[in-house]
């Protein structure tokens, strides 16, 4: 970003980090509208598609690939079926079967799902037991908006339930396989971006009914929410946007991005759409949150 004076330029990483949250926080509302089109299969398929389109061309106008980067096809394939393939799957199969605000809280247990297999497979990552209650609430909450105890509960609602965790746990095992074996490989954000949507595209494809799937381009509504909300912003900008960030800010502080959608979501959802969010669901977003804040939090703490 040269263009912005160099007094400003080093605001631009937190900046970034805002717009990518907001970003993210509007993607269960979008989900949500394209679904009055497609199906959540074919949501998925557009913003891969697209996303990977966007970025395709960019990258060799910029000319970021490099034949190098072949030699690494295990570690792309790998974050390609984690950050692409399941990421955007499960979160679209899951949205569609329930409210916007209550997927948006889900999706909050990415930073828990993170945090678990960080400290399994990072070996700098430790265990705090203030860390142990972050992981405890954060599930708490979890469970609460599942509510599996509920013998009048729609089951629509407990496979979207289990889609969304699915998908959490995915992107939060892509941080820590792209903090352990992406980062230091050095391959540019275009380039990395690209490989990841490309590769989760071509696995994608056998898992869609294509049948309908022009249907999006019948309405601007469908065009605003697909095309230009998920494909464009949502996917592209936002893959781009993050890997940005990672680079600036570092991994850790990357991943904390994720709390922010949560409550983004559940406001649109609310303020917005007027969707009725119950108060049992509100108490859980709270111990989600909670539990986000403790894994943040930089204690004394013997490990366990």
């Amino acid at each position: 970003m040269k263009f912005l004076p160099a007094s400003m330029q080093k605001y631009l990483p937190y900046l970034t980090f805002l717009l990518l949250a907001l970003a993210w926080g509007c993607t269960f509302v979008f989900i949500k509208i394209a679904n009055e089109f497609i199906s959540a299969e074919q949501i998925a398929f557009y913003r891969v598609f697209l996303g990977f389109l966007l970025v395709a061309v960019y990258g060799i106008i910029s000319k970021s690939f490099d034949r190098e980067h072949l030699k690494h096809w295990k570690h792309l394939i790998a974050i390609a079926v984690l950050a692409s393939l399941m990421h955007f799957l499960f979160f679209a199969k899951g949205t569609v079967l329930l409210n916007s605000g209550i997927a948006g809280a889900l999706s909050g247990s990415i930073p828990l799902f993170a945090f678990v297999l960080s400290i399994a497979f990072i070996k700098e990552e430790h265990a705090t037991w203030v860390k142990l209650c972050g992981i405890l609430l954060g599930f708490l909450g979890v469970v609460l908006i599942a509510n599996p105890f509920n013998a009048g509960a729609d089951s629509a609602n407990l496979y979207g339930v289990m889609y969304l965790l699915l998908g959490s746990a995915a992107v939060g095992a892509s941080f820590v396989y792209a903090k352990k074996y992406i980062a230091p490989l050095g391959i540019s954000v275009i380039a990395l971006t690209a490989y990841q949507l490309g590769l989760g595209l071509l696995m994608m494809i056998p898992f869609i009914d294509f049948t309908g799937i022009l249907n999006v381009w019948s309405t601007p509504k469908a065009i605003a929410s697909t095309i230009i909300g998920l494909g464009l912003i949502n996917t592209a900008i936002a893959s781009i946007a993050y890997y940005y960030v990672v680079d600036k800010l570092g991994a850790v502080r990357a991943s904390s991005v994720t709390y922010l959608p949560p409550v983004i979501a559940m406001i649109i959802a609310v303020f917005l759409l007027g969707e009725k969010i119950q108060t049992l669901d509100y108490l859980a977003l709270a111990l989600i949150f909670a539990g986000m804040l403790l894994l943040r939090e930089k204690t004394a703490s013997e490990p366990l």
